[in-house]
């Protein structure tokens, strides 16, 4: 029994040890390294004791002369000798690097069509020629999945047909190089030459095409698609190529698929440009129209700036369809087209044929500034637009309203532009209102100023007062006018100020002590605020900041966490002098009483000042000699003696005040065959200040 299980074992360990020696060996990854010349397909020709498979990496060795006789993948190559490919059709697979060293050649011998398949970089500092005669060829396709560099120091570097194929990488260059046969950029693909590579050095060959994307790169001049890459023929019209220079360039008149502006700098038409899809001016360039005409027939984007700098320069549509402007954030239009942004006939944007223009994002998006300076003034094409800018020195700019508009963001007119708003409609502006230093005349409709928020108003360089037509600022929006004023003025139909929403304005100057009473005004340019220091070291530099109409009904002002309740005037004040210890002052404050009424219910012979004790947050009542006067010029004012704490201030009805009455009910009832008695009345109280209602009723009832 145990001899018969012993031989079992025995022969199932030799039953093992065959299935073991009759299963197939992995390839391991080896270096092989040519021993001789010779052919590839020959074991004795490689170190490794094998032909090269596709986990190897193959070198051949200076003097020594490989001919490729069979169609091969290997890891990776590098060529110290020679390496040619026979007279049969070869492809020869590299999934990694192609390095040809100084010395070293790769070439084709006898006529064929070869194909060298490369994942990797190809690096040339020898003689890399895939086209010694019209029939001895090697085309070259690039096709790794990470980024590739062509590069080296070659002495000869000559493809016949180069595709570059990767989808998901950059294929960039290092070195010039030529291509006698053609070039092709795959769908997906990128290629992008370094700013001093040229493709075809010698002389224009060859020809280029694809649907993939190349950079042009080239700053040095002349700076632009045409001096680096030297084709005979340029099929772009399915291509992106990007004009991506750290600087100026000049872009070629060549039909494009789509053009992209990237890098830095100013990218200028040469000529006339058709691009069948899309322009992308990225953040950071701009695309300068020049005299030139742009046919775009797909999408215009514009992150960067787009500059209309001559009046013969245009962008027009396609013969049909819609070309869309996609406007970015920070995305600006400058324009000197006499007939403004369009589209219209003569304008920076137009038309041909049945195409269109959708240039609705300009509503909510970018900039678009008007910059006419020569010759004669600039229409501002009526639209609605996100920021506006009104520039050029001289020459006048003229917005003729045909609807009501709005600019969603900033209105800004630069130093010595000239702008005149017109036509009887509302412009309603949702931002700031940036003047500086130009002259600005409206001389019909509104301007509107209805963010939900604060807007400022600025006049810097130029006068301190901003005239408009009609002004309405809208409820739930504060217009800032910093230390500068506004006005309402001009010819019929001007002069209506609608104030539903805050004034507010801020103002400093020196209060001294015996130096009388110093005037603060706000923003309408009356007196708002008037202090006169009695006691103490000067106050010096004081600053002011009143807001007007701040509620337009019952009033909470803040106080640190609490409020002012009741009905407070509805003006609120902030005074901060640069002093503020063992000071004294009378302290006159002013508010509007015609137009809107900011005495908001209170009887102005009753009013006191409240002042905000900041430390506690509570709204403190002043006591003191009190001074009050009625309507003056539409403004009245409370007066405060020996007032010496600072910081804000709240005007509101006093204990003091007479108490409202109201008739809230009258009901009659007359007895049968009687005169009419007295009635029954219900009499409601108001009780001013307090905020609460007291209720009294008194009936007669006939007898």
């Amino acid at each position: 029994m145990k001899t018969k299980l012993a031989r079992t074992g025995i022969l199932v360990v030799v039953l093992l040890v065959l299935l073991l020696a009759a299963s197939p060996k992995p390839a391991y990854a080896l270096a092989c390294t040519s021993t001789g010349s010779g052919y590839w397909n020959t074991t004795g020709t490689w170190s490794c004791g094998r032909v090269p498979t596709a986990a190897d990496d193959v070198t051949i060795q200076s003097g020594h002369a490989i001919t490729l006789d069979t169609s091969a993948t290997i890891a990776s190559l590098t060529v110290n000798g020679i390496l040619n490919f026979d007279g049969t059709d070869r492809t020869l697979n590299v999934t990694g690097n192609v390095t040809v060293a100084s010395g070293g050649t790769i070439q084709p011998t006898t006529n064929a069509t070869h194909s060298l398949n490369v994942g990797g970089n190809v690096t040339n500092s020898g003689t890399f020629n895939g086209r010694t005669t019209p029939n001895r060829l090697i085309n070259v396709t690039l096709n790794g999945t990470s980024n590739q560099v062509i590069g080296g120091t070659p002495t000869t570097f000559t493809f016949n047909n180069l595709t570059i194929a990767n989808a998901t990488g950059t294929v960039s260059a290092t070195t010039s190089f030529s291509v006698e046969g053609t070039m092709t950029i795959n769908a997906n693909a990128t290629f992008s030459p370094a700013a001093n590579v040229v493709i075809n050095t010698g002389a224009s060959q060859g020809t280029i095409t694809g649907s993939g994307t190349i950079l042009v790169t080239r700053t040095a001049a002349p700076a632009d698609y045409s001096s680096q890459y030297q084709f005979s023929t340029n099929t772009l019209s399915n291509m992106t190529v990007d004009y991506a220079g750290a600087g100026n360039q000049t872009i070629s008149g060549v039909t494009l698929g789509s053009l992209r502006t990237s890098g830095s700098g100013t990218k200028t038409l040469s000529s006339a440009l058709t691009v069948n899809n899309s322009v992308i001016i990225n953040a950071g360039t701009t695309l300068d129209e020049s005299t030139r005409t742009m046919t775009i027939g797909g999408t215009l984007v514009i992150y960067g700036t787009l500059d209309f700098s001559d009046s013969t320069g245009l962008i027009r549509t396609g013969t049909s369809g819609t070309t869309t402007l996609a406007m970015g954030a920070n995305g600006l239009i400058r324009t000197v087209d006499a007939d403004g942004l369009g589209p219209a006939t003569n304008a920076s944007l137009q038309t041909q044929g049945s195409g269109t223009w959708d240039t609705s994002s300009l509503d909510s998006n970018g900039t678009v500034e008007y910059y006419r300076s020569t010759t004669s003034a600039q229409t501002v094409t009526d639209r609605n637009y996100n920021n506006l800018i009104i520039g050029g020195a001289t020459q006048n700019k003229t917005w003729t309203l045909g609807a009501n508009r709005t600019v969603l963001g900033t209105l800004t007119m630069n130093q010595g532009a000239t702008f005149t708003l017109a036509g009887n409609y509302t412009l309603n502006v949702g931002g700031d209102w940036a003047h500086n230093a130009g002259t600005f005349t409206h001389n019909a409709g509104t301007v509107n100023f209805n963010r939900n928020g604060t807007s400022t108003l600025s006049r810097a360089g130029v006068g301190s007062t901003e005239t408009f037509c009609n002004l309405t600022i809208s409820a739930n929006t504060m217009l800032d006018t910093g230390d500068d004023f506004v006005a309402v003025a001009g010819g019929a139909g001007c002069g209506t100020l609608t104030t539903n929403g805050v004034f507010r304005r801020t103002t400093t100057a020196t209060v001294t002590n015996g130096g009388g009473a110093v005037s603060f005004n706000d923003a309408l340019n009356n007196v708002t605020v008037q202090l006169t220091q009695t006691g103490g070291a000067n106050m010096g530099n004081t600053s002011v900041i009143v807001s007007g109409n701040v509620i337009s009904d019952t009033a909470s002002f803040p106080c640190g966490s609490s409020t002012l309740g009741g009905r407070p005037v509805l003006r609120y004040f902030n005074i901060t002098p640069t002093n503020t210890t063992d000071v004294a002052a009378t302290l006159r404050l002013y508010w509007r009483d015609e137009g809107v009424n900011e005495t908001n219910g209170n009887n102005p012979n009753d009013v006191v000042i409240y002042h905000c004790n900041l430390s506690t947050s509570t709204w403190e009542r002043l006591s003191g000699t009190y001074t009050r006067s009625g309507n003056i010029a539409g403004y009245n004012w409370v007066q405060l003696t020996n007032v010496t704490t600072f910081s804000p201030f709240a005007i509101g009805g006093g204990p003091g005040a007479p108490t409202a009455v109201t008739l809230s009910d009258f009901t009659a009832y007359p007895a049968p065959g009687l005169p009419p008695v007295l009635p029954s009345i219900v009499v409601g109280i108001l009780l001013g200040g307090t905020g609460g209602i007291w209720w009294w009723r008194r009936q007669h009832v006939p007898r």
